[in-house]
């Protein structure tokens, strides 16, 4: 039995379920080249006590058969140069069922393109049972060209039929086009109120020519409690609370709403998103926070910060995968300090002042290909982003970052996948200095950049030995995971392993891979009803002097 069998009840004799198993088995042997497999019979049989079940699957494999080669037939329509660069075997190939099924597909969808949405592509095997050899003709029937009638949407109880026709790429009384088709289910998927989906194309009655496409929607809860739990043996409990609505009233806009309060730290924001405030995809953000830190609780020296962000920002689409975002704002800073403060940190503001006043603008890139925006399972996100305070500001400096996220199914059904993720970051000033104020430094440890280590505790000290961060950091790592499913069509939860790596600096000069921490575990996400969740239980496999470890930690609603 799984290891989670005890609550999925896969352990139990299912009728259903076994036939299911026969059909993997199949498909496993079909896909190696055994093109004669087949299973003989099942046997199902009780224990003497009546406890366990026993079941006898008899197969006969029969031989191994390779392709010998392939060619088109019957009307092509496009060039043929062009469907043979979508064929995905090649003359001595093991048979694959699976790869001609995705090449039925590639084929479909590129004639689709043209119009042809009920172009029938077959591919039939010609056998040579002596050589172990097969033929593949791949016969095509385009059809006639067919025009997208209605689109209609069902389920979607909550959000209105508008906040999803603007995610189509395939428009009403227009030719129909499969990439276009494709394309707008991925993007209907990732629409973070969408939990599921089932597109359904419907010839109409008498018109040969026209279709209807169907979205049978299943929605998730979008409003959620956002907050986050951690344990150390020298920070303690801490809790925060937020509430966010990425579909507020069903308009597909994002409303944020923060409240949120722990041990060093206390915020008051407001977070508004309309992803389309104009009809060609240009979104705007307004944001606003109050911030009440306590640096010395989060064992970064004796100070607090009282800061003060307003920001508009402007997203404009690039390309169907690629965004642009502009943005700027105002920041007011005021600083207080403790008695065991830092004496760099009292050099600076007796040099500077305790108030800053800071224009300031922003400009990053992003390309999104994840296939889900929660609980992506292929696809990557790359994002470069970069903050700099205007001339005039009571500190000039900069901030740049590039971000990626890449996920890789390593099996067909998608039940093991890897992750990898890579940050860097780094700041300077420019003017009257040439470093980042102290104020807008990076850190390294915690749940976003390296588990197992309390936030902030890693990298550069001050001369009394408080945490002081740095100009530069650099963390990443990889993920090892699977999907926990409770019933055949949940899939809001998973489970893996992690390896978590990197460091932060004084400048990027002093970067030395040697002193990167690195720290392993286990960790659950769950895309529960009140928001995402995630918890991870965290090993320092290289502490050393200095370092704050923080083997439990847990949130809602931050990024995976």
């Amino acid at each position: 039995p799984r290891w989670n069998s005890w609550l999925t009840k896969s352990d139990q004799y299912d009728r259903d379920k076994l036939q299911a198993d026969i059909d993997r088995l199949e498909s496993f042997y079909q896909d190696r080249g055994f093109m004669d497999f087949k299973v003989t019979s099942t046997q199902v049989s009780l224990s003497p006590d009546r406890q366990w079940i026993y079941l006898t699957i008899n197969v006969d494999e029969g031989k191994v058969y390779r392709v010998k080669g392939h060619q088109f037939k019957g009307d092509l329509i496009v060039p043929q140069s062009e469907l043979e660069s979508l064929v995905t075997f090649k003359a001595g190939d093991r048979y694959n069922r699976s790869e001609i099924r995705k090449t039925t597909d590639a084929l479909r969808v590129r004639l689709g393109d043209e119009g042809y949405a009920q172009a029938q592509v077959n591919i039939v095997p010609d056998v040579d049972k002596l050589s172990g050899e097969v033929n593949l003709d791949i016969l095509v029937t385009p059809g006639i060209k067919t025009y997208v009638r209605q689109i209609g949407f069902t389920g979607n109880n909550k959000t209105y039929d508008r906040v999803l026709r603007r995610e189509l790429r395939q428009q009403e009384a227009s030719l129909f086009s499969g990439s276009d088709v494709a394309r707008s289910e991925e993007r209907l998927r990732r629409l973070p109120q969408v939990e599921s989906l089932e597109q359904e194309i419907r010839p109409v009655p008498g018109s040969p020519d026209q279709v209807d496409l169907e979205y049978k929607i299943k929605e998730r809860s979008t409003s959620s409690i956002e907050g986050g739990i951690g344990y150390g043996q020298s920070s303690g409990a801490l809790f925060n609370i937020k509430y966010n609505d990425n579909n507020f009233l069903g308009t597909g806009n994002s409303l944020g709403i923060n409240f949120g309060k722990s041990s060093s730290e206390e915020s008051y924001g407001f977070d508004f998103t309309d992803p389309y405030f104009t009809a060609d995809g240009v979104s705007i953000n307004y944001a606003f926070d109050y911030t009440k830190t306590n640096y010395r609780r989060e064992r970064l020296s004796d100070w607090a910060a009282d800061t003060m962000d307003a920001t508009v920002t402007f997203g404009y689409p690039l390309t169907e995968y690629q965004n642009v975002y502009f943005g700027g704002g105002y920041r007011n800073l005021k600083i207080n300090t403790g008695k065991d403060v830092a004496s760099e940190i009292t050099d600076y503001l007796n040099q500077n002042g305790r108030r800053y006043n800071e224009g300031v603008v922003t400009l990053s890139w992003s390309k999104d290909t994840q296939d889900n925006t929660y609980l992506p399972t292929t696809g990557s996100l790359n994002r470069i982003s970069g903050e700099v305070t205007l001339p005039g500001s009571s500190d000039t400096y900069y901030k740049l970052g590039y971000r990626n996220r890449t996920y890789f199914p390593l099996n067909s059904d998608k039940t093991l996948l890897l992750g990898l993720r890579g940050d860097i970051s780094y700041g300077g000033g420019y003017g009257k200095t040439e470093d980042l104020p102290f104020y807008r430094h990076y850190y390294a440890g915690g749940l976003n950049t390296l588990r197992g280590f309390e936030y902030g505790s890693l990298g550069p000290r001050y001369q009394n030995g408080d945490n002081s961060g740095g100009d530069f950091r650099t963390t990443g790592g990889l993920e090892l995971m699977m999907p926990w499913k409770t019933d055949e069509k949940s899939n809001n939860v998973r489970v893996g392993t992690f390896l978590d790596f990197g460091n932060v600096y004084n400048k990027v000069g002093d970067f030395d891979a040697g002193e990167f921490r690195y720290s392993t575990g286990l960790f659950l996400q769950w895309m529960s009803p009140i928001g995402p969740l995630n918890l991870s239980y965290a090993v320092p496999l290289n502490k050393k002097k200095g370092d704050s470890t923080e083997a439990f930690q847990f949130s809602f609603g931050m990024g995976f």
